[in-house]
């Protein structure tokens, strides 16, 4: 048994002398005292518990900013601005009526001279009377017209805006929606990528503990370079990956559907199609050599 831990207890990688037991007791606010054994083992699985949550949220934040979450926006127009615009086709109707309407009052008129003149009436007091009614009743008329205008008017601006406040309205659900849905996705994906995460140190642990703790440090690509070398693909890079036959790119996607495990390797797919990048924003901008590079160096 090794001096700097007791039987039973495995230290994490890299711990591999009581100097380093002793960074970690100092780290963990424990008795440093060289030794790894229950009081350490206790702080620091305390301490692996918030850093796995902490892990958790970082793959969370990582998703929900990869992802392109859609957004409606309704331009609602001002009560003044929907007044111009309906007024723009309303009001030269209601014009070209009152000019009529004004027309038809001239021309009686007209008809009462002529026939008062007929009549040899001249200017008599009646023929003014019926021509001073003849004045009222034609303003009367324009009057119901201006009156009908107005109530037409206020009744279509009202109705434009409850139009538009619906709309309004319809989208901030939509918008709702859209975020709801990408949080849903990242939460899911985060988990299949947690859970990776998770099972890949028990087995780094399990295969550190078995080594006797060589010293070396692990080559393996952790989730996210898996994910940023999918994201960092072209289109047709991503078709070789997910479809080819050749052997390089089947030995990748082997690897891929390895680390991540099959459900975490079809969210994969689906959070980053073969269709270019519509709806997903690339998390890292590593052109694709560098990213090949950075898969061979890793395995």
């Amino acid at each position: 048994m090794a001096s700097y831990y007791l039987k039973g207890y495995t230290t994490p990688d890299g711990v591999n002398s009581r100097a380093d037991v002793r960074e970690w007791q100092n780290k963990l606010g424990v008795k440093a005292d060289g030794i790894w054994g229950p009081n350490t083992q206790a702080a620091y699985e305390r301490y692996a518990s918030a850093n796995s949550m902490s892990k958790f949220q970082e793959y969370y934040d990582t998703i929900l900013g990869a992802l392109n979450v859609p957004s409606i926006s309704i331009s609602v127009p001002s009560k003044a601005e929907l007044k111009e615009d309906i007024s723009s086709y309303l009001r030269p109707g209601v014009d070209l009526a009152i000019s009529k309407r004004r027309a038809a009052g001239e021309t009686a008129k007209a008809e009462l001279d002529a026939d008062a003149v007929s009549r040899g009436m001249g200017a008599s007091t009646y023929v003014s009377s019926m021509k001073e009614r003849e004045d009222d009743d034609t303003q009367s008329d324009i009057s119901i017209m201006e009156a009908q205008y107005t109530a037409t008017l206020a009744e279509r601006i009202a109705a434009a805006l409850e139009k538009y406040q619906s709309m309004s309205l319809q989208a901030q659900l939509q918008n709702a929606q859209y975020a709801y849905n990408a949080q849903t996705t990242a939460m899911n994906l985060a988990s299949q990528w947690f859970n990776s995460y998770m099972n890949n140190a028990a087995k780094a642990a399990k295969n550190s503990s078995r080594s006797g703790r060589s010293g070396l440090a692990s080559k393996n690509m952790s989730t996210l370079d898996y994910v940023r070398f999918v994201s960092g693909l072209s289109a047709p890079e991503r078709s070789m990956l997910y479809n080819s036959g050749a052997s390089e790119w089947v030995m990748m996607r082997t690897e891929l559907e390895d680390a991540l495990g099959k459900d975490g390797y079809r969210t994969v797919r689906s959070a980053f199609p073969i269709l270019g990048s519509a709806g997903v924003k690339s998390i890292s901008n590593k052109n694709y050599d560098k990213a090949r590079d950075t898969w061979r160096w890793a395995r």
